[in-house]
């Protein structure tokens, strides 16, 4: 199985609960995507600066900088990259990134359909495992802030 044309296959997952990242991490490398994984915003930056992602998946609560503030410098200098948050908080978060421009933004827990949607678009690609989680889910409304 691989991800469709036009899904993002440069992943960077930055989270710093270890066992969400590397099961993050796993899934779309089997998915045919190439991932790297950092578990501080320091960390963050500093990788897309060597991995050049086109898309970064991040944790609003990180050590050190948080999550929102990570996505701010990666899309500085990768603007091309597509910013999605992953978070347990709401309204307040929501409000600062979607402020900076982050359009992107899920609520944990998640289906991982959502995430999917965030990388290829509404309709998860056929035969892909992003297209079996559609599937295997209710019909999902996104989110309208």
């Amino acid at each position: 199985m691989a991800l469709r044309d036009g899904c993002r296959k440069r992943i960077l997952i930055v989270d710093d609960e270890n066992v969400l990242a590397e099961n993050l991490g796993v899934y779309f490398t089997n998915a045919g995507a190439t991932v790297a994984i950092a578990h501080t915003g320091e960390e963050a930056v500093a990788a897309a600066d060597r991995f050049n992602p086109e898309c970064v998946v991040a944790d609003c609560n990180l050590p050190g900088i948080d999550g929102i503030e990570t996505l701010r410098r990666i899309m500085e200098r990768h603007p091309a990259a597509l910013a999605v948050l992953i978070t347990g908080r709401t309204d307040q978060v929501i409000r600062e990134a979607r402020a900076l421009g982050i359009r992107n933004i899920l609520i944990k827990p998640f289906p991982l359909v959502e995430l999917c949607r965030c990388m290829c678009g509404p309709q998860a690609p056929a035969g892909t495992p992003c297209e079996k989680e559609r599937k295997a889910e209710s019909p999902v409304t996104p989110l309208a802030w």
